[in-house]
């Protein structure tokens, strides 16, 4: 707070400090901090909190004065601080800011593409020419250096700077007849004329890595180093140049460094295995006594030092900081390692459950739901922990088609009890369900879930900003779906409040869009292309996959009704292969249906027949849009001359506008197309069928209870259609 408050004034210092905290692992008490408390149960929203308060911060940093960051060891680095970084570099371009990054040639298997399209320059460091390793020879060794030696320590090193230097060290104090072949084997020659007490100072140093503290040493060695004090030890090896003292701590907890990591590998390798099996497990209860909180560092010494339990709480641990840094892959990673170390019972189901949180958001949906009914079963019901992978496990299996497997598991979850401060993940759990109910036409199943929701809003204590953001979103959704258009907007604007209460960007960004959806369906065409152009060029500068396609298919819609239909064609298309990239058929299936209808108000009949049966087949589990898609097939056909072929799609498709009550999409096209059907096939039915669809559609535009709306609403295109067709 304190270095904050040199660059930002107090609210701003308050509002980055808790998520910087999470970036280093400084945990600030979610009571104090709502929109932590809110971001810690939504590991996507904690991830884009994180990387804005470091850019904030490094921001803030740099319009007083330049900033280098530096940083050491990336190949050693994890993905959560290599995000922050990116983030940084690509928010902060025009600004002073030089990042500054070692490494070895292994970071880049590690990070395939590291700041990709951030202006990064390689130096890479070459092997010495011969010439100049020559010279090094020469210049340390004087008259020792005979052309034999010389050669011999050239031809060895192969230009390595630190194997070069070693070998020099090993001729010039003579007592080698034969030098090592390796790098290692040449600093373990060294290693092994110290004095015993000196090695025994560096293994027992090694089993903790590259640095190290005094203390720490000490207690490894039972507070003796021998004839000297552990201090005076390390003393020595530092003049002997094979640590180097890093900074911070007091006398007794100085920090030191290994000069080279091969030199640690080297003492570290002299260790037998029942040195390091004590070693590490005596390591890590040291450093969970002195208030070490790296998770993962702490779950590798008890796994090295056979605590598997230990291994297990803290691989735990490490989990949920994968979870809340976004590291996907290290979730499942470091959860199998978990289960592997014996972790059980709840904690297992934990662990599951954060595993199909990450497998979720990596597209994996059967993976998904094969590791939240694991979690299901290990887990106590009615838990928040239980209530979340519940979540889990059903819109997975919405993903997969599957809704008697969501049935299965979410069925539970409405009848549970609910465990004590589990209220919110309960009712996230519900809002999760209850949307694919929707979805999938099951409104009376869903409407039993909203009352259920309302009931439990109502008895609830004040509840956090992005779950009241989940309930107002569901209920927006349910009266979408039955064309309430006016009471969704009214649900979606409190939504998206809430949401940016919650400083979720990534729901607020996909909510604007649909915010744009509704102007459309409004008829308020221009406001909707200007809002849904904003957000998809907000949504591309987030580098939101999901969020950018869907904002891609509502302004394809919005172009297509505005006139700008060879532009949507094009915007969809693109919408449409990055749905087939993902596997999302429904969103993939709506933005065909909504090119076909560009196709077929631009008169391209037979392209608006094929993607329109193309929609219709990716709908299968979503009626109420495969309904529209068929609406719209039917219209196709019958401009195709094929009347007959359009007339059971059409009737299909009003069965399904009859038995929902409502459509989400399109609900003027069902009775214009039946009527249009009609008409071309000469069917004396046609008159009722028109007076029929003009009824529908003004009862419709008198629910949205504004006079402005009801113009532009029966201004859009299909609207006009039925109109003007009722009135001849």
């Amino acid at each position: 707070m304190a270095r904050l408050a040199r660059v930002v004034d107090a609210a701003t210092a308050g509002r980055l400090a808790p998520f910087l905290g999470e970036l280093c692992g400084v945990r600030f008490a979610d009571d104090a901090h709502p929109a932590l408390a809110a971001a810690r149960g939504d590991p996507m929203l904690l991830g884009e909190q994180v990387r804005a308060a470091f850019a904030a911060w490094l921001a803030a940093e740099a319009r007083r004065r330049p900033v280098v960051l530096v940083i050491e060891d990336l190949h050693w680095g994890d993905l959560p601080s290599v995000n922050a970084i990116d983030h940084a570099l690509r928010e902060l371009a025009e600004l002073p800011l030089l990042v500054l990054a070692t490494a070895r040639a292994e970071v880049r298997d590690v990070f395939p593409r590291l700041w990709a399209g951030r202006g990064v320059v390689e130096i890479e460091l070459h092997p010495l020419p011969a010439r100049a390793c020559a010279e090094l020879v020469s210049d340390a060794l004087g008259a020792a250096a005979t052309a034999e030696v010389v050669e011999q320590l050239v031809a060895r090193c192969e230009g390595n700077a630190f194997f070069l230097e070693e070998l020099i060290r090993a001729v010039a104090a003579g007592g080698l007849t034969q030098l090592p072949d390796t790098v290692i084997g040449t600093v373990q020659a060294r290693l092994t004329a110290l004095d015993q007490e000196a090695r025994r100072v560096l293994r027992a140093a090694a089993i903790f890595g590259e640095v190290f503290r005094e203390d720490g040493v000490a207690a490894l060695l039972g507070g003796t180093g021998g004839a000297f004090a552990v201090g005076e030890w390390l003393d020595d090896l530092e003049r002997r140049e094979l640590i180097h003292a890093a900074g911070g701590g007091a006398a007794a907890a100085r920090r030191y460094r290994f000069r080279h990591a091969l030199v640690r590998d080297g003492a570290y390798q002299m260790l037998t295995d029942d040195d390091r099996l004590v070693g590490h497990y005596l390591a890590g209860r040291w450093l969970e006594q002195v208030g070490e909180r790296d998770a993962l560092t702490l779950a590798g010494h008890a796994e090295r030092g056979g605590d598997l339990a230990a291994a297990a709480r803290w691989y735990h641990a490490a989990v949920e900081d994968a979870l809340e840094g976004n590291d996907l892959a290290a979730v499942r990673e470091r959860g199998e390692r978990a289960i592997a170390a014996g972790a059980s019972g709840p904690v297992r189901g934990e662990i599951r459950g954060a595993q199909a949180v990450a497998a979720y958001w990596q597209s994996d949906y059967a993976g998904a739901l094969d590791l939240a009914d694991d979690a299901l079963a290990h887990l106590p019901v009615g838990s928040a922990p239980w209530f979340r992978a519940a979540g889990a496990a059903t819109v997975a299996a919405a993903r997969l088609g599957d809704f008697d497997g969501v049935a299965r598991r979410f069925d539970p979850a409405v009848a549970a009890p609910c465990a004590p401060g589990a209220v919110a993940a309960q009712l996230q759990c519900l809002c999760r369900g209850a949307f694919q109910l929707v979805f999938n036409g099951r409104f009376v199943r869903a409407d039993e879930i909203l009352a259920r929701i309302a009931e439990l809003r109502g008895g609830a204590p004040a509840l956090d900003a992005l779950t009241r953001a989940q309930v107002e979103h569901v209920q927006g959704v349910r009266a979408a779906h039955v064309g309430d258009v006016a009471r969704f907007f009214r649900h979606l604007q409190a939504a998206v409040a809430a949401f940016e209460e919650a400083g979720d960007g990534r729901n607020v960004s996909l909510e604007r869009t649909t915010i744009a959806w509704c102007h459309a369906e409004l008829g308020e065409l221009a406001e909707a292309e200007r809002l849904a152009r904003e957000n998809l060029a907000h949504c591309q500068h987030l580098r939101a996959p999901q969020a950018i396609t869907y904002a891609r298919v509502n302004l394809g819609f919005i172009l297509a009704h505005g006139g700008a239909r060879a532009e949507a064609v094009a915007v969809l298309g693109e919408a449409i292969a990055e749905c087939a990239a993902v596997g999302n058929a429904r969103l993939g299936g709506w933005a065909r249906a909504h090119r076909a209808t560009a196709h077929l108000l631009d008169g391209e009949a037979a392209r608006a027949l094929a993607d329109a049966e193309a929609a219709i087949a990716a709908l299968a589990t979503a009626p109420g849009l495969g309904a529209w898609a068929q609406a719209v097939a039917a219209r196709a056909l019958v401009a195709l001359g094929r009347a007959g072929d359009a007339l059971p799609l059409a009737r299909a498709a009003m069965a399904v506008l009859d038995e929902l009550g409502g459509l989400l999409q399109g609900e003027s096209v069902p009775p214009l197309a039946l009527a249009e059907a009609l008409s071309a096939s000469g069917e004396p039915a046609a008159a009722a069928a028109w007076v029929d669809a003009r009824a529908r559609l003004e009862a419709r535009a008198a629910r949205l209870g504004d006079d402005g709306w009801r113009a532009t609403f029966l201004a859009l295109p299909e609207n006009r259609a039925t109109l003007a067709g009722g009135a001849a």
